[in-house]
């Protein structure tokens, strides 16, 4: 499972940090493995961070924040992205493939 977000034509960002907002009232369904990707052209992602096993979820309607160190890694001129998503790389804190998210937050 995965959500994509395009910033739009002529539009684009270098994050800094990235703020995720689960999805349900119960806490069930939370994200646990994931990778937060981008992309100039829609086609060929680049991860700027991996998540696994992160238990920060725990309630309904929570945040969790995540900054982004991968700029000292990046070997070609850095560039604004347009397209951003969140890719799913195992089971929720349910067992199952569900992707509960209710908003994602960019800052750059």
């Amino acid at each position: 499972s995965w959500i994509e977000i395009d910033l739009g034509e002529g539009f684009g960002l270098i994050p800094t940090c990235y703020e995720v907002y689960h999805g349900k009232a119960d806490g069930n369904d939370a994200l646990r493995s994931w990778n937060f990707q981008a992309s100039h052209n829609d086609r060929h992602w680049q991860t700027l961070r991996e998540h696994r096993n992160d238990f920060r979820i725990t309630e309904g309607f929570q945040k969790i924040t995540s900054s982004l160190h991968y700029i000292n890694d990046i070997t070609e001129p850095l560039r604004a992205f347009r397209y951003f998503r969140i890719l799913m790389t195992g089971s929720n804190s349910s067992g199952r493939e569900h992707l509960c998210i209710s908003k994602v937050e960019l800052f750059g």
